[in-house]
């Protein structure tokens, strides 16, 4: 819905601001003050797509979408930190991968059947 280079900047510029909320809400983990100012400059430039005045198309549920994806790998991050204080590595990305593609299994199975 916002094209390719609008969805990527605005999935990684919010990334590690959902990431530094999460592990702040969940892990009880301070954001320190180069994350303050990373978040300010990330919140400056996915700004500045809006205000643009260029041939690219924001619209807003594609912003959400992305948003969506930010937030989806910032809770896999975190999520992944927490088991790898408990767990060893290869286990940890074995389940991860393998739960992973049990879930997106039926997905690809429709995408090929819809041809």
């Amino acid at each position: 819905m916002t094209g390719v280079a609008v969805g990527t900047v605005v999935a990684i510029g919010s990334a590690p601001i959902f990431a530094g909320l999460l592990g702040w809400m969940v892990r009880k983990e301070r954001p320190g003050q180069g994350w303050t100012v990373a978040t300010i400059m990330a919140i400056m430039g996915c700004t500045l797509l809006f205000v643009s005045q260029g041939e690219m198309t924001v619209h807003y549920k594609g912003i959400l979408f992305s948003m969506g994806a930010g937030a989806s790998y910032a809770n896999y991050t975190v999520v992944s930190k927490d088991l790898l204080e408990k767990h060893h590595p290869y286990a940890v990305i074995a389940v991860v991968f393998c739960l992973s593609a049990v879930l997106l299994a039926p997905l690809a199975v429709r995408q090929v059947l819809a041809g």
